[in-house]
């Protein structure tokens, strides 16, 4: 039988095999749903403009090779847009169990490495966003049977001026200083009109009080200070040695996300972003890690995620660039426009005249 439910589109995420979608219902419920979602990855070989695929071995290799691959594919030949070079014949070979997509390419790329790909490196919320036109938070009309997905449809778009709010829980965590600086005693709870400390001297009661919090209160948003680089790590740390588990993420089958610190030249700085926490059917947001936090706050990180498509965990931690590049993916996927794995072509070179009058008379960075 199916159903038909209203809300807000609060997060999308590959799971073993397709895609899970969690949705702020208009009843004020939170709901877990699946959908099967295929993604497509294209090739092209040396004869690209070949009126026919088979026509060029190496895709015919490719296209054999594929096919004894344990990762259901549907290929095809079919003509795409190269910016560059105009309509260009490619294999399109469409992953059926999208979150496996990765998997299939790494190998690709190993067995061919001189063909071209495309679409290759987009992550699976964009390319969603792009086949159903949805962004975070976009209230939705959704069927579903049982826990799957059968049809979503947006019911606004990421330039609304004043979209109608989705009722978020935010619970906010907070150390008593700066890690970097001390070492914290406490830790700061706040959510609705509730605010209280818990010291970090003895961590089973620590445990139990914050076990018995996401429990009962089942936030959608952590907000924290230093939460990626030391709270967040803490707390999983104290879980382990002491045995017990704390249910940061509200998906029960999914691992809390870790990834790396690093560092990166943009506009001749060297920037540092330290590692990052993220959570599954909640959100987490580390105040201190999230770019240009201090400038657009939260309502900031919303319309970020909102007009560049990006999951809300990602949009808060990426710079604006970073966004606009994702515009320019769901656009190109929308139109289908095919998007270099590797980029071949450098910017052209310009006279200083020229740069002066491209950028409109803003402020010229070094490049």
């Amino acid at each position: 039988m199916t159903e038909t439910i209203y809300g807000w589109l609060f997060d999308v995420y590959p799971n073993e095999t397709n895609l899970t979608l969690w949705l702020i219902g208009e009843d004020g419920k939170r709901y877990r749903f699946v959908q099967d979602f295929a993604a497509a990855v294209y090739a092209a070989g040396p004869e690209r403009r070949a009126e026919r695929v088979d026509e060029a071995p190496r895709l015919r290799e490719l296209w054999k090779w594929l096919e004894a691959q344990e990762v259901p594919v549907r290929l095809s030949r079919t003509e795409r847009r190269d910016v560059f070079q105009g309509m260009v014949t490619v294999l399109s070979a469409e992953v059926l169990q999208s979150a496996r997509l990765d998997e299939l390419f790494r190998k690709m790329v190993a067995a061919f490495p001189d063909l071209t790909y495309y679409d290759a490196d987009i992550s699976l919320p964009l390319r969603y966003a792009a086949a159903f036109n949805v962004f975070p938070l976009a209230r939705c009309r959704l069927d579903v049977r049982g826990e799957t997905v059968i049809s979503i449809v947006p019911l606004d778009t990421p330039w609304e001026l004043d979209p109608a709010p989705a009722p978020l829980r935010l619970l906010s965590l907070e150390p008593d200083c700066d890690p970097a600086h001390g070492e914290p005693k406490a830790i700061t709870v706040a959510y609705e009109r509730v605010r209280y400390s818990l010291p970090l001297e003895k961590t089973t009661p620590l445990l139990a009080s914050l076990h018995h919090i996401l429990g009962r209160y089942d936030p959608d948003l952590i907000l924290t200070s230093w939460g990626d680089t030391w709270l967040m790590p803490f707390l999983m740390k104290i879980c382990k040695e002491s045995g017990t588990t704390l249910p940061l993420n509200r998906d029960e089958n999914q691992a809390v996300v870790e990834r790396k610190e690093h560092t990166y030249f943009s506009y001749g700085q060297i920037v540092y972003r330290g590692r990052q926490v993220q959570l599954r059917g909640r959100w987490h947001l580390d105040k201190h890690n999230a770019m240009l936090w201090n400038d657009y706050g939260l309502e900031g990180v919303l319309e970020m995620a909102r007009v560049t498509r990006q999951p809300v965990q990602d949009a808060a931690r990426l710079s604006p660039g970073t966004g606009i590049s994702s515009m320019q993916f769901v656009t190109a996927l929308q139109k289908g426009i095919l998007i270099s794995w590797h980029k071949h072509q450098a910017e052209t070179p310009k006279t200083a005249m020229d740069l002066l009058r491209a950028d409109m008379g803003g402020m010229v960075y070094q490049p």
